[in-house]
């Protein structure tokens, strides 16, 4: 049975010899400050700091506390916020100038064994030697991972990746003799500045990208120019002109049709513009558009020349009689343009007049209304004119009204001049008994 001692017992600094500390499997109750014992259940000794029984072993731990990180050493809360330095020599772990812990008795838990938590720094991280800083999930269960790495004898830093079978592939890599930024570990990126004018290419052979400067010349650079003009090597229509640092584009000579203009320098007020989509565009009046396109114009003055008219129009087949300029005709059942003939009220009808000669079954342009001029012609001025009963090609008009039985009298037009006639056939006809 212990013996119970009322008071203090001073040894006058001699050493307690082959004693042993209370052991227990459970905290005492009602401790005082500074009391000791060894739990055996644990196998760890605690000692009570007035409000908590706390171990004597030397630990550390990383956790949250609050929106805080803090650092406890050996049962001491530091504060990583502080901006205390956590430097470790291989020897001894040391939080600030405050604490040196021995490294036998050192425990680090960061957020539990298997570290879910992040480990969050407003720093730096600093790696010594050919040493690698690996980023990877403890969880995974192959050992893909990113390593960050830096090579003493290479002077090269580099982020790369690991796969399962432990294969390295270089993904961006920084090397200081060369001054050079690696891509995947095959181009070369220099990070020296190119002289001016040249650019940026990947050589025939080799992986390193290099600065060249173009043949035949173009812009060597456009910072700094003043009063100078150039053309692009690929298009001497766009120009550019420098004043300083600043820079117009301009244009110099006409654009072909085949890049989308018109191949001309200027084009007259009032002018229409046709082609056929390879040579320059052709400039054309108001009357030649309108003549292009077969529409009615509005223009009836005399023509101007012998055989020609100006009016409505329609390409139209022939029948079996050539016709001549002036030569008037009626559309037979098989819609053919035929020689008319006031003898009979089946060859008149709806008519139409040659504009040029038309042999047998071809087509051709055929006047529908309109003026009209042939020089061989000698009519009276203001006088009607009748389809013939000629139906020869020239005699197919006459001033002679038909007067015959069965014979059909139908109104064409009247005469302008003696050589010029407006052709405006009448619908309705006259067959006489």
């Amino acid at each position: 049975m212990a013996k119970s001692f009322k008071t203090a017992i001073d040894l006058s600094k001699n050493e307690l010899q082959n004693a042993v500390i209370q052991n227990l499997s459970s905290a005492p109750s009602s401790p005082v400050k500074g009391q000791k014992y060894f739990n055996s259940t644990d196998n760890i000794e605690y000692y009570y700091n007035g409000t908590a029984w706390v171990p004597c072993s030397y630990s550390l731990t990383i956790n949250n506390n609050g929106d805080n990180r803090v650092l406890t050493a050996n049962n001491t809360i530091f504060s990583l916020e502080a901006e205390a330095n956590l430097t470790f020599d291989g020897t001894t772990l040391k939080v600030g100038s405050l604490t040196t812990l021995a490294s036998g008795n050192i425990g680090i838990n960061i957020g539990g064994n298997t570290p879910i938590a992040h480990l969050d720094m407003c720093g730096s991280i600093w790696q010594s030697g050919a040493s690698s800083i690996i980023l990877s999930d403890a969880r995974a269960t192959n050992s893909q991972k990113w390593r960050i790495y830096r090579d003493v004898s290479t002077h090269r830093f580099a982020i790369t990746w690991v796969d399962s079978a432990v294969n390295l592939s270089e993904v961006i890599g920084i090397d200081y003799t060369t001054k050079a930024i690696r891509f995947n570990n095959v181009y070369t990126f220099p990070i020296s500045i190119g002289s001016v004018g040249q650019s940026l290419r990947v050589p025939s052979s080799g992986s390193t990208l290099e600065w060249f400067t173009p043949a035949g010349g173009g812009i060597a650079s456009l910072g700094g120019q003043s009063g100078s003009s150039q053309t692009f090597g690929n298009d001497t229509n766009v120009t550019i002109s420098s004043a300083s640092n600043v820079h117009t584009l301009g244009w110099n000579g006409q654009l072909s049709v085949a890049r989308g203009g018109t191949g001309l320098s200027t084009v007259a007020a009032g002018s229409f513009l046709s082609g056929n989509g390879t040579s320059a565009l052709g400039v054309r009046s108001a009357s030649q558009v309108l003549s292009d396109i077969g529409a009615m114009t509005a223009d009836w003055s005399n023509p101007g020349s012998d055989h020609s008219y100006k009016g409505a129009k329609r390409n139209m087949q022939c029948g079996a009689t050539t016709m001549n300029f002036g030569d008037v005709g009626y559309l037979s059942g098989f819609g053919k343009v035929e020689m008319t003939d006031a003898s009979s009220e089946s060859t008149t009808g709806a008519l139409v007049m040659a504009t040029s000669t038309v042999t047998s079954n071809n087509y051709a342009d055929f006047l529908i209304l309109g003026v009209v001029r042939d020089d061989s012609w000698s009519w009276n001025f203001g006088g009607k004119i009748y389809i013939s009963t000629f139906g020869s090609t020239g005699n197919t008009l006459s001033q002679e009204i038909p007067k015959a039985t069965n014979e059909v009298v139908q109104h064409v037009g009247f005469a302008l001049s003696a050589t010029v006639i407006i052709f405006r056939p009448e619908f309705t006809s006259i067959v006489l008994k």
